[in-house]
């Protein structure tokens, strides 16, 4: 695969697809190839169909479709296009079929997110000069429909980078564009998004002081990470390959890992059985650097996990009244935590005592255990 800023990723049954993007040159790309992490190797599939290449795109995956939309055609030429339409891929046949535009304006380095069998797509660049967009929309793959939600609370915004955890999405940082079209600035911003309330509750302030917008974001074992990327720090740009962590539970960031490899922006990411493959990207040093390396890390440095952790399972999940955990710990503290990262319920836990659950709503839970030893967290849901 040829070095390109602003591809799109995502994964379907353990393999990752990617493509697309700007090679320079005003030359942008509409291919598709296959990872498969097994064997690492590259293998080409179908294009996109017709002559729309993309960059900047949005991309996800459900119930083993992929699905790719929106973006620029024929970036950095004066026949630069906002794109609103929405591809569905299928590696079973290794075809693409045309699905629902987008009911608004085309746009480019939005965000998304899936929660529940849903995207979830925030923001987005609309124009030249610089335009865009603060909506949220839904799309869902069962209906092919799209529905407009609560509009992200702060002024415009795009490039941003965003994550799921539960029944919740978040955006961080990004670059925010005034509502009066008059100035932007990179973003340090921390904003949840939750589906079943359709609100959104402002939290902890990414960890760079400066901001962060074109970087990448995955999550693994309760914690976000968010990195690489770039940032416009008065009339200067700085690229980045540091990253910070997000501990879900404690809305708290703390800085974490470098990426190891150069600096970039655009770069790409995907994770797949618990190991995180990252690469391509955009570095303007003295001259334009466009990348193509690929790289994987499983256990990323800079949480201080302790190797005398317990294992911990629940069930039943979903439960209605009770939970009970499986441990090799007699005793052990715990809290049960809400949607909106509030501590609902704590207490001690004895080995084969329940924890009654009868009295909380229905919804997504996160249930953290912990000692002076260790603290681990598994999400359950309680049904109605």
């Amino acid at each position: 695969m040829n070095g390109r800023w602003s591809p799109y990723a995502f994964i379907i049954n353990d393999k990752i697809y990617a493509g697309g993007g700007y090679v320079g040159n005003f030359a942008s790309r509409r291919d598709l190839w296959e990872y498969d992490t097994g064997t690492d190797t590259w293998i080409q599939k179908q294009n996109v169909p017709g002559s729309i290449n993309r960059t900047a795109a949005i991309a996800f995956s459900i119930n083993g479709k992929g699905y790719v939309g929106l973006g620029i055609q024929n970036y950095n030429t004066i026949n630069t296009i906002f794109l609103k339409d929405l591809r569905e891929y299928d590696p079973a046949t290794d075809t693409w079929t045309p699905k629902a535009n987008l009911p608004d304006s085309g746009r480019a380095h939005a965000t998304c997110f899936v929660v529940n069998g849903k995207a979830y797509v925030a923001g987005g660049l609309t124009g030249y000069p610089e335009t865009a967009s603060n909506d949220l929309w839904m799309y869902d793959p069962v209906t092919d429909q799209w529905t407009s939600l609560q509009s992200f609370p702060a002024d415009f915004i795009y490039s941003a980078m965003s994550f799921s955890a539960g029944t919740n999405g978040y955006v961080v940082g990004g670059r925010i564009l005034n509502s009066s079209a008059s100035s932007s600035f990179t973003s340090k911003f921390t904003y949840q998004y939750d589906v079943l309330a359709n609100s959104w509750n402002q939290k902890a302030d990414y960890c760079d002081t400066s901001g962060r917008e074109n970087g990448i974001a995955f999550v693994l074992n309760n914690h976000a990470y968010v990195g690489t990327g770039m940032a416009a720090v008065g009339s200067l740009t700085y690229y980045y390959r540091e990253f910070c962590v997000y501990d879900i539970l404690t809305d708290t960031w703390t800085q974490a890992l470098n990426f190891p490899a150069t600096d970039r922006s655009y770069a790409v990411a995907a994770m797949v059985n618990n190991k995180v493959y990252a690469g391509a990207g955009f570095l303007f040093n003295t001259a334009q650097i466009y990348f193509n390396d690929w790289w994987e890390f499983s256990e990323p440095a800079g949480i201080n996990e302790l190797n005398d952790k317990p294992s911990l399972s629940l069930f039943p999940n979903p439960a209605y009244e009770s939970i009970f955990i499986v441990t090799g710990e007699k005793k052990l503290q715990y809290d049960i935590i809400d949607s909106h990262g509030n501590k609902i319920i704590s207490g001690i836990y004895s080995s084969g005592k329940a924890i009654n659950i009868s009295r909380l709503p229905a919804g997504v839970y996160a249930l953290r255990f912990y000692s002076d030893k260790f603290s681990e967290a598994k999400f359950f849901i309680k049904s109605q």
